[in-house]
């Protein structure tokens, strides 16, 4: 793994010498991306609010799946529902499955699991999960895009 990598930077590299329209468009876009981090570093307010908002939405999803593990009568505290639901959500990143559909209810039940639920509650919390979080929001966002566009505020 180490050496596909080092032979893709090796490559890019290559690649980004030879071609000098593609080393304008990469320098350029680097210096954005770096720009852009240097503003919020140098704000410690925006630090705190991105870092802030990342861990309170970790937490979110985190008390999300312990509900509905509770739901069916499962045991699965706070730090183990955090867990369980980062570790699933980098599976289902990495994965490359549109969504993570299928991936994600997997590594949450197999995560809850691992943490002494039954596969039964396991699998049913998942889902509950997953379609609280997942399937069903696109659905109120619909609505509230025509009402948002109805009232001409989009």
């Amino acid at each position: 793994m180490v050496i596909a990598g080092a032979i893709a930077v090796v490559a890019a590299v290559v690649v980004l010498i030879v071609k000098r329209d593609w080393r304008e468009k990469v320098v350029s876009a680097l210096r954005e991306a770096f720009g852009c981090l240097k503003s919020v570093l140098v704000a410690p307010g925006k630090l705190v609010r991105l870092f802030g908002g990342n861990v309170l939405t970790e937490i979110g999803w985190a008390l999300c799946l312990a509900a509905s593990a509770h739901a069916y009568g499962a045991d699965l505290g706070l730090a183990q529902a955090l867990v369980v639901n980062m570790c699933a959500s980098v599976l289902a990143s990495v994965i490359p499955v549109p969504g993570g559909i299928g991936v994600a209810e997997a590594s949450l039940a197999a995560g809850m699991m691992a943490f002494g639920v039954p596969q039964s509650e396991a699998y049913a919390a998942a889902l509950t999960h997953r379609i609280a979080t997942f399937y069903l929001p696109p659905i109120w966002g619909w609505f509230s895009l025509r009402w948002l566009t109805r009232k001409g505020y989009l």
